[in-house]
Formats: C-alpha cells, structure tokens, sequence
C-alpha cells in the first residue's frame, strides 16, 4: 500500500495478499476440538456447599433488606451520623 502526496491510495499490494490467505484458509482443513471439564467428588462437594451457604446468605438479606423498607416507610429509620463516619474511616485504611 502506498500513499501519494496527493491523496491518491495505491493498494497493488493489499488484495493479492488477502485473496492468498483465503485461498490458503480454504485449502487447510481444521481440526475441531472440544473442551471438557471433569470436577472430582470432592470438588462437586465444595461447589454443592457454597451453592447451599449463598442461598441462605441471600434469603438473609432479602430479610433484612424488607425490614429496612419498612423501616423507611414508616419514619423510623434513624442513621447513626458517627457510625456511618466510622465506617467510611475504616473503609479508608
């Protein structure tokens, strides 16, 4: 590919290259392969765990998350101002 001072762009090059990687693609034949994943007895274990512990953490906090609505819809909601500080602070470290 060549570019001229006038803008004018010569691509002689350019297309005979691309036809040859095509003509080549076309003429090798691929090779397909397959991925797999065999976990042991233990590792279906752990994952069955974890599964179980996440399902009850966010049957938790949907609890907790529904009393916060209502606390809010009610006007009882009160923020601690010095506990919010507190905790942004420990956040920082």
């Amino acid at each position: 590919m060549k570019i001229h001072g006038d803008n004018n762009i010569s691509v002689k090059n350019a297309l005979p290259l691309k036809q040859d990687k095509t003509e080549q693609a076309a003429g090798k034949k691929t090779k397909s392969t397959k991925d797999s994943l065999s976990l042991s007895r233990e590792a279906a274990t752990v994952r069955e765990a974890a599964e179980t512990v996440l399902a009850e953490m966010d049957e938790v906090r949907m609890e907790r998350l529904e009393q916060l609505r209502e606390a809010i819809a009610q006007g009882s909601y009160k923020v601690d101002p010095l506990a919010v500080a507190e905790a942004m602070l420990k956040k920082e470290s």
